[in-house]
């Protein structure tokens, strides 16, 4: 089994928008399915980024557990089954992370212009 899969969405127009459901090999977690967020490098970005090589290299991603597509409305594959009486499923579900390279040193404007 591939260790993901992609939500194939209709209505997501937007590049560098994806759904994703994550199968993990190790046993030790559960499937989860996540909305993933990419900007990628312009030309323009790499004249003004010391940090970036190359266009289509990663400025930020963002990440987020969902249940169910944004665009569609479609249920996705969750860790956990919430029930209607208790939230304690959903206070363990939602985590999300940023990976930014957009203002590490010698991107962007530098402070020290004047």
């Amino acid at each position: 089994m591939k260790p993901y899969t992609e939500h194939n969405c209709e209505f997501i127009l937007q590049e560098g928008v994806s759904i994703y459901t994550e199968y993990p090999e190790d046993g030790h977690r559960e499937s989860v399915s996540k909305l993933i967020v990419e900007r990628q490098a312009t030309e323009d970005d790499l004249e003004e980024n010391s940090v970036l090589n190359e266009v289509g290299e990663s400025i930020w991603i963002f990440s987020a557990e969902i249940m169910f597509c944004p665009y569609c409305g479609s249920e996705l594959k969750s860790p956990i089954e919430i029930s209607k009486e208790s939230i304690t499923g959903a206070e363990r579900y939602g985590k999300y992370s940023l990976f930014d390279q957009e203002k590490w040193e010698g991107c962007g404007e530098s402070s020290h212009r004047k």
